[in-house]
């Protein structure tokens, strides 16, 4: 990773460590499959919701 993208990425790391430490929780208001696409788009611009709205991407080496 470049310097410049580092710097870019810099706050969403130090959120992953306090995320990983156990030091805050994201509020998951819904999540959806990458299938769901459509509806992940429709919850979000609804703006009804509270927290985050996340994508599941399954990864080929997890679906084993």
């Amino acid at each position: 990773m470049s310097a410049g993208r580092a710097a870019e990425c810099g706050g969403d790391l130090v959120d992953i460590g306090y995320i990983e430490r156990d030091e805050i929780r994201p509020w998951v208001a819904a999540a959806f499959d990458l299938a769901q696409l459509r509806e992940a788009q429709r919850a979000f611009l609804d703006k009804q919701h509270v927290g985050r709205i996340v994508i599941r991407v399954a990864h080929p080496e997890i679906a084993r």
